[in-house]
């Protein structure tokens, strides 16, 4: 097998596993997304009821404490996917430059070969 050959195998090689890093960071992303989203849901105002005051209120007051202790959860979660997201940057990053330099050595090579004819 010839150098070009090998370096074409590898650059193959590389650019699936380039694509499979980016669809993993794309889903950790996405369910980053998907947390921050739940967490601002969890701010919008309650609709207008027929409830009278001090029930509106009892009412007001339970949902806030629900809500803070889902947020609690909820962030926990956001600072875990935060993570993963973290990761994932940083492994497509890695493989993205091994990827660029497979690119620029069949670059080189090609260019050399261009020369030699």
């Amino acid at each position: 097998m010839t150098t070009r050959a090998k370096l074409q195998n590898l650059g193959d090689i590389s650019a699936l596993a380039l694509d499979q890093r980016l669809a993993a960071l794309r889903q950790a992303q996405a369910k980053r997304q998907s947390i921050l989203d739940r967490i601002a849901a969890l701010d919008l105002t309650p609709a207008e009821t027929d409830l009278p005051l001090a029930a509106a209120q009892r009412a007001e007051v339970s949902y806030q404490t629900w809500a803070d202790q889902h947020r609690s959860k909820l962030n926990l979660h956001l600072a875990q996917a935060s993570i993963t997201v973290m990761q994932a940057e940083a492994e497509a990053r890695l493989v993205f430059a091994r990827n660029s330099v497979l690119v620029g050595l069949r670059s080189r090579l090609a260019a050399a070969e261009n020369r030699q004819t």
